[in-house]
């Protein structure tokens, strides 16, 4: 019997007069309400937390290792012990450390994470979290002991695990936890230098063959500097993913996380998803992260979900200055924010850049983006889906750069379908739509002077019909609402074909406020549907 099962089993024995009351078998099928430590007919909080309980002495509490396990522990059967299926995380708990109460929390979340098994939620107290060890051991490591070992310690997800954070660590219920209030960070400072420096953790977290049911949920992710340079120009994983490197079939769920101040020598600042590694992103925000490409996220050969996020401030100096998409990746990106992210220097696509990939952009605003080429997105060798998104103030700001709203090159032909180009600015050709041996598909869209008085101009791509040259009318650019006004030339001017059955976007039903997409029988252009009163 290893380590970890008799400690378990430790765990088990000192609780299970707790529990005589109404002993219930652990069920095989555990829903999300069933993550209980016990149940609540059995024992109350006030018991899992008392101090004076006398089933806990100190000193037994304090024991805990090898030697305080006998060879009888391992004739106890499954079906004799009640397996917990929580643990507690708090940085400052004093008590036994055995993870089964707030008091007797684990101060490291890498321990909770290990000793989890499959259907444990570990609930996390607000407060810093540093990785402390070197949890997958892939291709480049170094050897304990070696100067820089340090940095290659990152925080790791078990498959269907959850780990959720915003607790004060006295919360009984995870609906009273707050992560805005109680900010619960993963931070690779582990040299503790102020901002970004040699002697942080290469990756907060690294994560391999794990699936979506596995979450992370409410924590601020910062301080990753996958800067690895020993072998330059090769493409490893430290030097990817600065915030959450997910790699060969890692597919967590995170939700209402906030990536911000990481960067990645290579790729994806904040995130790296790579070979078959579907994250899928819910409620993020991406703010300040850099990288060579993909400031924020670079995807490759695999199809993440990014829903209800925001993206600003990223840069990227090569390409994607908020997102990088390559070899055949396929995202799904609804209901997002882009703003003021940049492709610095020669380089393409502020908000995103795509290179032999497919994404579908659905009910998205891009706004301020800048880049030499594609100020809000380029594309090449690629043919994605844009659907009812938003393009307003982007630029193409080289001396000669092309494609304010979106720059197409080398075969790309994307369907834009719904969408709203108006404002955007280059230095040369193509404020809105520049082409480069490409030919988008137009569909019921409101592109800024693409007809000479009633005839397209066919530079800018197919014209499928139902295009229009309107100004769209804005609630208040002053102050940034791109809604649309009652008196908007785009309200009942899209198609509903994307959004019906067989339709690219027929699982996204609302708009970028959260509105349902077809309000009035006839979508609405543009990322925001028209409400009326």
């Amino acid at each position: 019997m290893n380590k970890k099962m008799l400690l378990l089993l430790l765990i088990a024995l000192i609780f299970s007069v707790s529990c005589k009351k109404e002993k219930k078998p652990v069920s095989d099928d555990i829903s999300d309400e069933d993550l209980l430590v016990f149940d609540e007919d059995t024992v109350d909080s006030e018991t899992v937390q008392d101090e004076s309980d006398p089933l806990i002495d100190e000193e037994e509490s304090d024991d805990l290792s090898d030697e305080g396990l006998t060879d009888s522990d391992e004739d106890i059967s499954d079906e004799d012990t009640f397996v917990p299926l929580r643990f507690y995380v708090n940085l400052n708990a004093t008590g036994a450390n055995t993870g089964l109460s707030w008091k007797d929390a684990f101060v490291k979340l890498q321990d909770a994470i290990d000793l989890a098994e499959e259907g444990y939620e570990i609930w996390v107290a607000k407060g810093t979290y540093k990785p402390d060890r070197v949890v997958r051991e892939i291709t480049p490591v170094s050897n304990p002991g070696d100067e820089g070992y340090e940095r290659f310690f990152h925080f790791s997800l078990k498959d269907k695990v959850a780990v959720l954070g915003g607790f004060t660590a006295g919360e009984t219920e995870k609906d009273q936890r707050d992560p805005a209030e109680n900010e619960t960070i993963l931070s690779g400072d582990i040299d503790e230098i102020a901002g970004l420096s040699s002697g942080d953790a290469y990756n907060v977290m690294l994560n391999i063959n794990i699936y979506e049911d596995t979450v992370l949920d409410g924590f601020t992710i910062t301080g990753g500097n996958a800067d690895y340079s020993l072998s330059p120009g090769v493409d490893l994983y430290p030097n990817q993913g600065g915030g959450i490197n997910n790699r060969s079939t890692a597919n967590p769920t995170i939700r209402n996380c906030i990536f911000k101040g990481n960067y990645a020598l290579i790729a994806g600042g904040a995130m790296n998803n790579t070979v078959d590694s579907g994250v899928t992103v819910t409620g993020g925000i991406f703010s300040g992260n850099e990288a060579h490409n993909g400031g924020a996220v670079s995807n490759s050969q695999s199809s993440p979900y990014f829903s209800d996020s925001i993206f600003e401030n990223n840069t990227a100096s090569v390409g994607g200055g908020a997102i990088e998409n390559f070899s055949d990746a396929s995202p799904k990106i609804v209901n997002c924010i882009f703003k003021n992210n940049s492709a610095t220097g020669i380089s393409d696509g502020g908000a995103m850049l795509t290179n032999t990939g497919t994404p579908i952009v659905v009910s998205s605003l891009f706004y301020q983006n800048t880049a030499y080429n594609g100020g809000a997105v380029a594309n090449t060798g690629s043919s994605g889906h844009f659907i009812a998104n938003t393009f307003v103030n982007n630029s193409a700001t080289g001396q000669f750069g092309y494609g304010g709203g979106m720059y197409n090159q080398i075969n790309s032909n994307p369907m834009i379908t719904n969408c709203i180009f108006y404002f955007n600015s280059s230095e040369n050709e193509g404020n809105e739509i520049f082409n480069n041996s490409s030919d988008p598909v137009i569909t019921n869209s409101d592109i800024q002077n693409s007809f000479f008085d009633t005839v397209w101009d066919d530079s800018l791509g197919v014209d499928a019909g139902g295009n229009f040259e309107t100004d769209p009318l804005f609630t208040d650019m002053l102050y940034l609402d791109f809604s649309l006004k009652n008196s908007s030339p785009c309200i009942d001017k899209g198609t509903n074909a994307p959004f019906e059955t067989g339709g690219m976007a027929v699982s996204f039903s609302e708009d970028l406020d959260g509105n349902e997409r077809i309000s009035n029988g006839i979508a609405d252009v543009g990322a925001y549907e028209y409400q009326k009163l």
